[in-house]
């Protein structure tokens, strides 16, 4: 009767999904629940290909982008448990490069939990390696030595274990250090040969070229300001040599995400089980997850706040937390109703008992997911989505599913919050992008220091820009066609961005509106000053470098123009 009154329940869901899909400018979503280990639920709504007009349904193929962290945890876990690693033993042991020259604590002691609960402080560097229209502009094989050079402090001193940091790129290494103890196997066979094959999970993808074979998959779009969907490129880091691959590049479909979740939940009830009565009865033979415990057990040291008082955790590519917890959404795409405090009138169960849930969310341009698992009831909600521009369609139906499957009270109307992140959202470009770049300019009005002489011949900032320390060179050509500056990282020449003059001799690759931004892919571009280039001059008043503030969080770094020999 129970299990009947819950499908009834998700039944009526439906329409409030169908709902959100429309808010938030989805093209599609697809979800599926498990309850008490079976499969009670699967549903879409959408299409999966707009000029076709295909429907998605439960087979349909997204990328995950950070819900891939899970799978790396695993695969860690499992060579962990064969032997071949140590969560403790510190990452140079493995990878006789690392060591971070700003902090020495690092190369001594950080270790493989570090980097998947994002605790070594390395500092955010995403537009490092993600340039324009989604390009991967960084070389996965100098990835050590680009980690090496970051910053690793702030005002209060050194973050290393002190600092919740979230950094794909860093919890990536993960996977270089899972191919050096595999005596070289690609990470992608790895997690193909060790969990995918023996899950019989033949729908979860880690290449690039099955991906484009596979004739059921969500396309990515953007919906713009005038309701029309726009079709993105696909994201580059699903190419099989790009680092970022282990921590974003996973592809799947709800049918096996409902079967990785049932075997996570089977695995981490059975060790716990183990461990506390001691049993030696054999696990299933069928499922290779190990360490599972270990993996979605709160590892990094400061649990985060949270409002109704449960105490919140990152695991290791899992996040922690105990309903009802202001928490719920954390590290969803839902940001602007965060921001502005909203979400604390909409905190699910506060007059229900309380509930445990590890879940993830992944974000990509054209694309949101999340997975949310509850160990009490081996209950999980899958929720993909594509096309989302105004807020994160997977996360709050996930949240409208979670609320119906376990009738949680007081009812909390989600799809209103919804509403509200979708305005928010769309009015986010012009509050955080276009009002402080025009506030910055007005700043500088009559300001008789203000160079512009060398606008009357843009071609003298022409060059390579290079910071050897950070790996990057930044391109600088006059585009005729324009005749504006344009601007290429790292020789990715066929993915040029034009300049627009901001001041002085600062020029801006930032877009022009939001459309442009959702469709050009610069997500990573989400604080203005990181957009701005600040040319410098010689005494003689020749172009010699510019600073360039590619991390919100960190300071300007010198690109020095390279000379020609």
């Amino acid at each position: 009767m129970e299990l009947c009154q819950a499908i009834e329940r998700l039944e009526g869901a439906h329409a409030q999904i169908e709902r959100v899909c429309e808010i938030c400018g989805a093209s599609s979503i697809s979800y599926g629940v498990l309850h008490y280990g079976g499969v009670i639920y699967t549903k879409s709504v959408g299409l999966r290909d707009q000029a076709q007009h295909l429907p998605a349904d439960s087979q349909t193929i997204y990328p995950l982008a950070s819900v891939s962290k899970g799978f790396l945890a695993a695969a860690v876990g499992i060579l962990v448990d064969k032997g071949k690693l140590d969560w403790h033993v510190p990452i140079s042991t493995y990878l006789l490069l690392f060591d971070p020259v700003n902090d020495g604590d690092l190369g001594r002691y950080a270790n493989v939990i570090d980097l998947l609960s994002h605790a070594t402080g390395l500092s955010q560097h995403d537009l490092l390696h993600i340039g324009p229209f989604g390009s991967i502009i960084s070389d996965s094989s100098k990835l050590v030595h680009l980690l090496n050079a970051l910053p690793t402090s702030n005002s209060h001193g050194s973050r290393f274990r002190r600092w919740w940091l979230y950094n794909n790129h860093v919890s990536a290494l993960a996977s270089q250090v899972l191919e050096t103890v595999s005596d070289g196997m690609r990470y992608p066979d790895l997690l193909e040969q060790r969990i995918l094959r023996p899950l019989r999970m033949f729908r979860t993808l880690v290449s690039m070229n099955k991906f484009n074979s596979d004739s059921n998959i969500a396309l990515p779009y953007a919906r713009l300001s005038d309701g029309s969907f726009a079709k993105l490129p696909f994201p580059e880091y699903l190419q099989e040599t790009t680092h970022i691959l282990a921590s974003q590049g996973v592809t799947s479909c709800v049918q096996d995400l409902l079967i990785w979740a049932k075997a996570t939940l089977e695995r981490e009830s059975w060790e716990q089980l183990h461990t506390k009565e001691k049993l030696n009865d054999p696990f299933p033979p069928n499922n290779p997850l190990r360490q599972i415990t270990t993996i979605r057990h709160g590892h990094y040291p400061h649990p985060f706040d949270n409002a109704p008082g449960h105490p919140s955790y990152y695991c290791l590519g899992w996040l922690s937390l105990t309903l009802p917890s202001s928490n719920l959404g954390m590290i969803s795409f839902n940001k602007e109703t965060r921001r502005s405090g909203d979400h604390l009138d909409y905190v699910l169960g506060k007059d229900s008992p309380p509930l445990r849930v590890i879940l993830h969310n992944g974000k990509a341009p054209g694309y949101n997911s999340a997975v949310y698992t509850f160990p009490e009831t081996s209950s999980a909600i899958i929720v993909l989505a594509s096309g989302a521009t105004d807020g994160d369609p997977a996360d709050w139906s996930a949240q409208i599913l979670t609320q119906e499957l376990f009738d949680l009270q007081p009812r909390v109307d989600i799809v209103d919050l919804a509403r509200k992140e979708a305005v928010l959202s769309r009015r986010w470009f012009d509050d955080y992008i276009i009002r402080p770049l025009r506030e910055d300019l007005q700043k500088c009005e009559g300001d008789s220091g203000a160079n512009d002489s060398h606008l009357s011949n843009l071609r003298t900032y022409e060059g390579h820009y290079r910071n050897i320390h950070l790996l990057t060179t930044l391109n600088i050509r006059f585009n005729e066609s324009s005749s504006n500056l344009a601007v290429s990282f790292n020789n990715r020449t066929d993915k040029e961005y034009l300049l627009r003059f901001h001041k002085g001799d600062e020029f801006s690759f930032l877009p022009p509106d939001r459309d442009s931004w959702l469709r050009d892919c610069m997500l990573e571009v989400f604080d203005y000053r990181t957009g701005i280039l600040k040319f410098t001059c010689t005494d003689d008043g020749d172009i010699s470098g510019l600073w360039w503030k590619w991390s919100a969080w960190e300071e300007a770094s010198l690109f020095t123009m390279q000379t020609t020999t």
